[in-house]
């Protein structure tokens, strides 16, 4: 696999998913962040841009890397079902036991929780897909 698709898909990734984040927690459903305890939440002036930019492309840089690793296990020829299914798998593996541990162990509003589920289970299938596509073409 030739790095520069995986940091294109990276790249490609991170673009979406601060684009998604401005349209949804920026926007659309910034109001789950007013549900009580709102103490939790730091100010976004507080907030470091360039280090939510540079974490979240770490991130999706390990999120990519491990699709190409797994690639070839996921039953099918489809960059687009291949992509759903890792996206999937990632939620199943990481998002669900992540968001059990935030409710039961953390003072965030249920509210916020299951917004971040949804959220995840509809994201991270569409990251998937880019890093199939990217990582598959020939």
């Amino acid at each position: 696999m030739k790095k520069s698709k995986i940091l294109l898909a990276a790249i490609s990734i991170t673009i979406v998913n601060i684009f998604i984040g401005a349209i949804t927690c920026g926007g659309l459903f910034n109001w789950v962040y007013q549900i009580e305890p709102t103490n939790v939440w730091k100010s976004m002036a507080e907030i470091s841009f360039p280090l939510m930019l540079i974490t979240t492309f770490i991130t999706d840089l390990i999120f990519v890397y491990v699709y190409t690793l797994i690639k070839n296990s996921i039953p099918t020829q489809n960059n687009y079902t291949k992509g759903i299914i890792y996206g999937l798998i990632v939620c199943g593996i990481g998002l669900i036991p992540g968001m059990i541990s935030t409710y039961l162990y953390m003072t965030v509003a249920s509210g916020v929780v299951i917004y971040w589920t949804i959220s995840g289970i509809i994201v991270n299938p569409i990251n998937g897909i880019i890093a199939a596509i990217i990582c598959n073409k020939d």
